[in-house]
């Protein structure tokens, strides 16, 4: 059996100042490539006299600081990325759950109680202006009947959809269910050109859960899906 060599043998040593130097006049460029590694390193004041500022360290603790402030903006955008990848999860396996529905009872049962699972919401509401008894029995107990001109008296004749942090949350809205409700979103359904006007109801009892900053392409979509397949159960036109 052979005797290992002595370069096998020997303990790896830590590099010296020497090795680093060395290094470092080898590659003249990496310290330009990992801007990072300048914020651990401490370096040497220079004594420019009485009255006079050393310009060096100052831009050196000045890109550390800039360092700090871009790691911290790449996390909150990572998180944003991610809690949007979440809610376009649960906006598709709701749009499921809707196309799923084997008829217009169905349909309005899954809206008002599956939805709110999906979305991670307390409430959902099903609301058309119009009296209840119009629309199949069975289906009667998942829909709230609004009076005319509530729908645009809440978002405003041109608004589609309408997000509130802190909702006063009406009964004739989210029923039995409205003291659950602090933050609510609302989306108009334009179901058709004969049907009565109609909203999509969501309520949670987090305040400052829906904000208008958000966006409101998901919810969206998912107003259009439900429009979709309330126009189709129903056979109204376009």
């Amino acid at each position: 059996m052979s005797k290992p060599s002595s370069a096998e043998s020997a303990p790896a040593r830590a590099p010296t100042a020497e090795d680093v130097a060395d290094f470092l006049d080898r590659h003249p460029g990496f310290l330009a490539d990992r801007p990072e590694l300048l914020s651990w390193l401490t370096p040497p004041a220079q004594d420019a006299g009485d009255n006079v500022v050393d310009m060096k360290n100052f831009m050196i603790e000045r890109q550390g600081r800039e360092i700090e402030r871009l790691k911290a903006s790449q996390g909150e955008l990572i998180a944003t990325a991610r809690g949007n990848i979440s809610s376009q999860s649960r906006i598709h396996a709701a749009v499921l759950d809707l196309i799923g529905a084997r008829s217009f009872e169905q349909l309005a049962e899954t809206v008002t109680t599956d939805l709110a699972l999906r979305l991670d919401v307390d409430v959902v509401s099903l609301c058309v202006e119009c009296d209840r008894g119009s629309f199949p029995a069975a289906s009667r107990s998942n829909i709230q009947g609004l009076p005319p001109g509530t729908i645009d008296a809440l978002l405003g004749e041109d608004l589609d959809a309408l997000l509130r942090p802190e909702a006063d949350a009406d009964p004739l809205v989210f029923g039995a269910a409205a003291g659950l409700v602090n933050s609510d979103a609302l989306l108009r359904l334009t179901v058709g050109t004969s049907a009565p006007p109609a909203m999509l109801a969501l309520g949670s009892r987090e305040i400052g859960r829906f904000e208008p900053g958000h966006g409101t392409e998901l919810l969206g979509f998912l107003a259009g899906v439900l429009e979709c397949t309330i126009r189709s159960w129903l056979d109204l036109p376009d």
